[in-house]
């Protein structure tokens, strides 16, 4: 194997016979070598092999600046969700979870941890991810005697989720959709999201098939509007009716989807039960 380009004296991208492009790390891996000699992988302590183009050289440029125990924590996370999950990972996640980790590292040392109103929402809606997520803040304090708040779990279940191949694209749609609708509510009402209210959970379920509605209509069973129903619950909770048009309006502005009166009027029955 020879190397390509070498970032420093601890990462270098070299390449095999082959042409396979390989990130090598390893403190004092590169001293005293340049580009064209060669190197071996038993000389590192961690190897990344990379298949994508141009993957090489983001990662290398990624990790030159960042603490190899750092690294080595977020290689070990990323295979252990491969084995959790039985599928193969983006190479993407290479790129953004080293970075996001050790950035989060960084900032709880400094006494700096970011809350995530989206917990909930993605233990309902990810709930693999968020079990593996919550396994890597184990990994995080096993190796290097650190402990994350469990709200970075919300944000390495993010990761994982975005770089899944067989993941359905729509699942992302939904939790950023379910989050925006709750952001709505919360501005609105004190709500009770604890995951055994049962109320909150049918709420997350209904809006999860409403995102379904928006972003997959040729997969939902259209039904025709009830106007007497909507009319009688519009009289009746005039409250939850000036929530549900806020919700109508969010819902216009940022994903161009217009409610319907049935829409409206199932929003308005779970709305009630979760404030109530």
């Amino acid at each position: 194997m020879k190397i390509r380009k070498k970032l420093n004296n601890n990462v270098v991208i070299a390449v095999n016979k082959m042409n396979v492009e390989f990130v090598l790390v390893g403190k004092g891996l590169a001293y005293g070598k340049t580009i064209h000699d060669e190197i071996e992988t038993a000389e590192a302590e961690k190897v990344f092999k990379i298949r994508g183009k141009g993957v090489a050289e983001k990662l290398s440029r990624i990790i030159e600046d960042i603490p190899l125990e750092h690294v080595k924590v977020c290689d070990e996370i990323i295979n252990f969700a491969k084995r959790e999950l039985k599928e193969e990972l983006n190479e993407k996640i290479y790129l953004t979870l080293i970075d996001h980790l050790s950035f989060a590292i960084e900032r709880h040392n400094a006494g700096i941890d970011i809350s995530s109103l989206l917990k909930f929402e993605i233990k309902k809606i990810a709930p693999e991810e968020f079990r593996v997520a919550l396994a890597a803040l184990d990994i995080v304090e096993k190796r290097l005697h650190i402990r994350l708040p469990d709200d970075e779990a919300v944000y390495i279940a993010f990761h994982i989720l975005d770089s899944r191949t067989t993941e359905d694209p729509f699942t992302l749609k939904s939790i950023e959709f379910v989050a925006n609708i709750m952001k709505t509510i919360r501005s609105e009402y004190e709500i009770n999201c604890d995951e055994d209210y049962q109320p909150y959970n049918r709420f997350i379920i209904h809006l999860q098939y409403l995102a379904r509605r928006i972003f997959q209509p040729d997969k939902v069973l259209k039904i025709e509007d009830d106007l007497f129903l909507y009319q009688k619950l519009k009289e009746e909770l005039p409250e939850t009716h000036r929530c549900v048009c806020l919700i109508e309006q969010k819902i216009w502005e940022d994903y161009s989807f217009q409610l319907n009166e049935n829409e409206k009027s199932y929003l308005m029955v779970h709305l009630y039960h979760l404030i109530s």
